[in-house]
């Protein structure tokens, strides 16, 4: 795992020494807080989040062991998604398990842990009974394997960018892609798009993922629909149809270990409308530029929540062609059981990025949410299903 540097994003001033304090007060007898770079350090475990993709933590070290506040970033639009991310490195001493909590601060427990023995290479989930979760879900205790190793903990596998930058680069390279910087995001990393087809092309299909940092089922997923896509378009289809794909949105907010927002401290998938943020100003720009002229066949945004469901506008109102959803829904009612719920809503003042298509690009836009658990199975035939939906649409409907 790349270590970001980033020991002034991670450390905290006597201000939030005192929120430890006071979000860890119903712990007993509490020997130490720290706020370095180190958050914890016992004789079985030092604890430490310096790394892209490591969680808003403070630390206390109580009678019990360590105590960790999972912390949401800054929010300036209102309470922030509850989507309490964590992510830390424990350096076990001792051979036997060690326990920590992890202190939601007011907000519930969510994700469950995750370990990596290699850097993050591969991922193992803890075992059911490693973890125990408080009534009212504000303090689950993790039971951590006994060492000496060195494990990282995260409440999903994690996706750095950089672990994005490299997947990007070997689809661009198997497919012959083009790899394109669209535009920069406020702490200057760049924003790009996986493109394929000819200008000439008359159609478009667009689809993204990447705009809330924990959301790893949704990534899995559009990767999955990617690789597929890519493999298995004919060349009758890719001759006249533009492929135009966004693997991270929002670079910032995965990198800063965020729940929810960018580093502006906003939700992007609430600023497609309002356009306050530079990534949410550049995608919008380079989408416009890319679907102009052309018919935009399909548009879909890969997310996570608490299970797998579609977003779409309404099925039965006169909004914009809804075949391809069509499509979809039926591909997914025959290849996934239980078939996933379709929520048919459209909120025309909320700022997603299915309102946006809808309204600019005269298109239904689609949002794909994976359930948080879902088994990698149903990872892959979303993703897979999701991609011979568009190769097969696009066949069906060339030429009218």
């Amino acid at each position: 795992m790349q270590k970001s540097g980033r020991g002034m994003l991670r450390g905290f001033g006597l201000a939030a020494s005192a929120l430890v304090l006071a979000a860890c007060a119903h712990t007993a007898d509490m020997s130490a807080v720290t706020t370095s770079d180190v958050l914890c350090e016992t004789d079985a475990v030092t604890i430490s989040a310096e790394f892209d993709g490591a969680g808003h933590h403070g630390c206390a070290i109580s009678t019990d062991g360590p105590v960790l506040t999972v912390w949401p970033e800054a929010s300036i639009a209102g309470p922030i998604n509850p989507s309490p991310w964590y992510a830390f490195e424990a350096d076990i001493h001792s051979s036997d398990p060690v326990k920590l909590r992890l202190d939601y601060a007011g907000y519930w427990h969510r994700y469950f842990p995750w370990i990596s023995r290699d850097n993050g290479a591969s991922w193992q989930k803890l075992g059911e009974d490693a973890v125990t979760v408080g009534d009212d879900g504000h303090i689950a205790t993790v039971t951590l394997p006994g060492g000496p190793d060195s494990l990282l903990v995260a409440g999903r596998p994690l996706i750095t960018p950089a672990d994005m930058s490299v997947w990007s680069r070997a689809l661009v390279e198997r497919y012959g892609m083009q790899r394109v910087t669209y535009g920069e995001s406020l702490d200057g990393r760049p924003l790009e798009a996986l493109t394929i087809g000819p200008d000439t092309a008359s159609r478009i299909v667009i689809a993204l993922t990447g705009q809330h940092p924990p959301e790893q089922s949704g990534v899995a997923a559009f990767e999955v629909f990617a690789e597929t896509l890519m493999a298995e378009v004919p060349a009758e289809t890719l001759a006249d149809t533009r492929f135009v794909l966004l693997p991270l949105v929002n670079p910032d907010g995965r990198a800063r270990g965020n729940w929810r927002h960018n580093n502006g401290g906003l939700d992007l998938n609430r600023d497609w409308l309002n356009q306050s943020q530079p990534a949410i100003k550049a995608v919008t720009r380079y989408l416009s530029q890319e679907a102009e002229g052309r018919d935009v066949v399909a548009f879909l945004d890969f997310h996570s929540t608490q299970k797998t469901l579609v977003y779409t506008p309404p099925f039965e109102e006169a909004y914009a062609d809804m075949s391809f959803p069509q499509a979809l829904k039926n591909a997914f009612d025959a290849g996934i059981e239980p078939a996933p719920e379709w929520i048919a809503g459209h909120n025309a003042e909320a700022g997603t990025s299915k309102n946006w298509a809808l309204q600019t690009l005269d298109v239904a836009g689609l949002t794909v949410e994976l359930g948080d658990d879902a088994p990698p199975a149903e990872i892959e035939s979303i993703g897979r299903l999701s991609a011979h939906a568009v190769i097969n649409f696009l066949s069906r409907t060339a030429g009218e």
